[in-house]
């Protein structure tokens, strides 16, 4: 006697799952293999990377930062707060940023310059509507430049790196953050 499979939205749901999962384990990988393969925020330097590195005021001063003490969160915000010419006394509204807020969830160095580039925004425009339109804009651009690179939460990104490599992702990060925060001071 033949049994009849039936399958159901659930049923249907459960197999694709199986099937995701039983092919990155076939793949020996992680979920976020596909960033792996390529260029990341901890991969080696290339040379025009090294450049702009160098010509980053925000890159050069950021790796002082964690010797200090700052979290991820406190290193990228003070590295902009010093680049955008504020008070570093703010810096402090970072503190419970780092370590993936404290949980191992957002990393600091994607939440501080969240934090920077609304300080940038509250310099250009003094209205709320057009600083939050443009804070959501550039916010926008960090997020997917982030993603494009690794993933945003601690406990996917720290397996990844090493002290070379945390060095390497502060100095991109703030690059990066710099360049989309310079309309601030050269506005």
């Amino acid at each position: 006697m033949e049994k009849s499979v039936s399958y159901n939205r659930r049923n249907f749901i459960k197999s694709l799952s199986g099937l995701f999962v039983s092919t990155q384990l076939l793949r020996g990988s992680s979920c976020f293999s596909m960033i792996d393969d390529k260029k990341n925020l901890w991969s080696q330097l290339t040379e025009e990377e090294n450049k702009l590195i160098r010509s980053s005021s925000m890159a050069t001063d950021i790796v002082d930062y964690p010797r200090q003490g700052f979290s991820c969160a406190g290193s990228i915000l003070s590295s902009a707060l010093q680049y955008l010419r504020k008070a570093n006394e703010i810096s402090h509204a970072a503190s419970s940023f780092g370590g993936g807020i404290g949980r191992s969830d957002l990393c600091g160095l994607f939440t501080g310059g969240h934090m920077a580039i609304g300080i940038a925004a509250g310099m250009i425009h003094k209205d709320v509507k057009p600083r939050q339109q443009y804070a959501r804009e550039i916010s926008h651009k960090y997020w997917d430049w982030w993603e494009s690179l690794a993933p945003i939460h601690c406990k996917d990104l720290r397996p990844k790196y090493d002290k070379e490599g945390y060095t390497r992702m502060l100095q991109r990060v703030a690059v990066k953050v710099e360049e989309l925060i310079k309309p601030a001071v050269s506005g």
